[in-house]
Parts: structure tokens; C-alpha cells; sequence
């Protein structure tokens, strides 16, 4: 199950910070910083997400595999 982390986002460029920050380091503009949840992934979803791999897919049969003639 993924966590909850806090970060903040520069509502001008979109920068992201770990940190609520008075001025933004990347677009220079002061109070643009909005706080937001963002759900942290742990790592073994991570690992299924680099493969391709979803909580849908799962394993299937050999007999249910379609293959197409190469020509």
C-alpha cells in the first residue's frame, strides 16, 4: 500500500520541493508554494511498475498465449 507524503509545489512553474519555501528556487516568485498528499509508492510496486506489470495483469496459461504467424 503506498504511503502519504507531504510536498510542495510552485503554483507558477511547477517546481517541486520537499520543503515549504518563501521564494521559489527555480522561477524566483515569492508565496507560490501550495502543500500537497502524494502517495509514495513502496519499492516492490516500483519494481512492478519498471517491468510493466501491473495489479491487474497476472500469470496466464501457455494455451491462452495468441501467436501470429511470421511471414
Amino acid at each position: 500500500m503506498a504511503k502519504l507524503k507531504t510536498k510542495y509545489f510552485c503554483q507558477a512553474c511547477g517546481f517541486e520541493s520537499p520543503k515549504w519555501a518563501g521564494k521559489c528556487n527555480n522561477c524566483e516568485e515569492w508565496n507560490t508554494f501550495v502543500e500537497e498528499l502524494v502517495a509514495k509508492s513502496t519499492k516492490k510496486e516500483e519494481q512492478k511498475t519498471s517491468m510493466g506489470l501491473s495489479a491487474a495483469n497476472g500469470p496466464i496459461s501457455i494455451s491462452e498465449i495468441a501467436f501470429d504467424e511470421l511471414k
